[in-house]
């Protein structure tokens, strides 16, 4: 009898790595990936406004009177480009998600805009340059490692590979797994089971293992207590 350190052991050093393949993205939950992934362009790929709010050039509020205001000069939303240009003392009305026009640097949330007619105050705002705005490439920026491959691909780097835009993806292939169960004491779940006998439940516990690893088993079998059945 071997101890178990030494059968890991022996386990690790006859250990292959797999050889990999290309599988599509919808098929890669808990596979291992074979390749460093690299971001395809810079995250946010825009200014982004983080909230809805209002838009404006931030040095507009530091040459502020005592009663700053501002003319809403028009709505922007997710996914659209504002195609004008804004004049000082000018903002937009602006939804997150939005990208945010390169040349207003702040957003004053909604909830604390005060309307009268087409202008806007924030009498009980504080603004400060780039608030409420997550920078072009603050995330990451383009062709940077994201993801480095002999990574599990859970729930997280599934979503984040969508979003780098991979629909196809190198993995390592799986292995081909049967599971042999030994000795005259086992019986097969649902056969007859006398007092001398058990049934056999590691073989169970080793297939839910490996189906959590989404290895597929292709065998499992009893062998009994035979020198020539176990050669």
């Amino acid at each position: 009898m071997i101890s178990v350190q030494e059968a890991q052991q022996l386990i690790i050093s006859n250990s292959k790595i797999l050889p990999t393949e290309t599988i599509e993205l919808e098929n890669a939950f808990g596979r291992i990936l074979a390749e460093d992934i690299l971001a395809d362009r810079d995250y946010p790929p825009f200014n982004r406004a983080a909230m809805d709010g209002y838009a404006f050039r931030f040095s507009d509020f530091e040459l502020q009177t005592s009663n700053f205001e501002l003319t809403i000069a028009g709505e922007l939303y997710a996914g659209h480009v504002f195609d004008g240009e804004l004049q000082h003392g000018e903002c937009l009305k602006i939804m997150t998600g939005a990208a945010t026009p390169t040349n207003l640097d702040c957003i004053v949330q909604v909830e604390l805009a005060l309307i009268n007619g087409n202008k806007v105050s924030f009498p009980e705002a504080n603004p400060k340059q780039w608030q409420n705005i997550a920078r072009k490439g603050e995330d990451c920026k383009g062709s940077e490692i994201i993801l480095k491959k002999n990574i599990f691909l859970s729930p997280t780097e599934i979503a984040t590979l969508a979003v780098l835009g991979k629909k196809n993806i190198q993995v390592r292939k799986l292995p081909k797994v049967a599971i042999i169960s030994t000795g005259d004491e086992l019986v097969a779940v649902g056969e007859p089971v006398n007092a001398f006998q058990i049934r056999d439940s590691n073989a169970f516990a080793i297939l839910a293992f490996f189906q959590s690893w989404n290895i597929p088993v292709a065998r499992r079998e009893i062998v009994r207590d035979d020198t020539l059945a176990l050669s």
